[in-house]
């Protein structure tokens, strides 16, 4: 895995990585599930703390759960702005000209950015503990009874595992042009914001010539493989839902449960 890498598989052997991703699926839904049912700290606590478990759980080093989890964090402090100045009621805490900033307001921006947070965290687990083909298989075996309805299982399952290992190709393809950029003296990373982004379209011609001879490159083996999808198309590796994947189900479903509870006492 590169330095820069964003949202790739980390090797490991941990309880998380062992989980079959079907049920790291499945699981994640609950816990979105809960996040929604939430409507309170304390609930979205609980999920907090769990989610905390889970990345411990995990034993992904600390600096490479930093390096994904940094541009998440601002993704969801930006409805923390939207929410602080245009949500009204409660008690006024500050006013200047149209901008009014309430109790109620701060209230539901830390709220929805909390809850925000929770999503993007708990969802990027998934790719940092289950390997593309893995998602991909997961996928496929779940679209599989829709086979009879002519719907494409294995090659939506195939799409979706091609577009996952594209994602740090496409990372790594962009690091080596913005580098080469600047080896010509291109000004990227420095100046103002302006500045910064002009020079990063300057990247993006290269880039997107370089990830469509990758996909060209891809077709073409593909091709000369003579491969073809089909429903009689087996997996190499086969996996089964086990006593663990069970448990693991249980405890978000009881998380889930115990939000709801929370919801209606509090």
């Amino acid at each position: 895995m590169t330095e820069n890498t964003f949202s790739y598989y980390w090797h490991g052997s941990s309880l998380i990585h062992r989980i079959d991703p079907r049920a790291k699926l499945i699981a994640m839904a609950l816990l979105i599930a809960a996040m929604f049912s939430s409507n309170s700290f304390w609930g979205l606590a609980l999920l907090a703390a769990f989610d905390l478990a889970l990345w411990l759980l995990s034993r992904i080093p600390a600096a490479v759960a930093w390096r994904n989890v940094w541009p998440l964090l601002i993704l969801a402090l930006l409805p923390l702005l939207f929410n602080l100045f245009f949500i009204s009621g409660g008690n006024e805490l500050w006013h200047a000209g149209p901008l009014l900033i309430t109790d109620a307001g701060v209230y539901q921006a830390c709220y929805m950015s909390l809850r925000l947070f929770l999503m993007f965290t708990v969802a990027l687990l998934l790719p940092l503990t289950s390997t593309p083909l893995a998602l991909a298989q997961a996928i496929g075996r779940f679209l599989r009874p829709l086979e009879r309805l002519r719907v494409p299982a294995y090659e939506i399952s195939l799409m979706v595992g091609i577009a996952l290992r594209f994602i740090p190709d496409i990372a790594a393809s962009f690091n080596q042009v913005r580098r080469a950029q600047a080896a010509r003296g291109a000004n990227i990373g420095r100046g103002r914001s302006i500045e910064r982004l002009r020079a990063l379209a300057a990247c993006l011609i290269p880039l997107f010539s370089q990830v469509f001879r990758h996909a060209e490159a891809l077709a073409l083996a593909m091709e000369s493989r003579c491969y073809h999808g089909g429903s009689q198309r087996s997996y190499y590796r086969q996996t089964r839902i086990g006593s663990s994947d069970v448990l693991a189900l249980a405890v978000c479903l009881l998380l889930l449960g115990a939000v709801v509870t929370i919801r209606v006492v509090c």
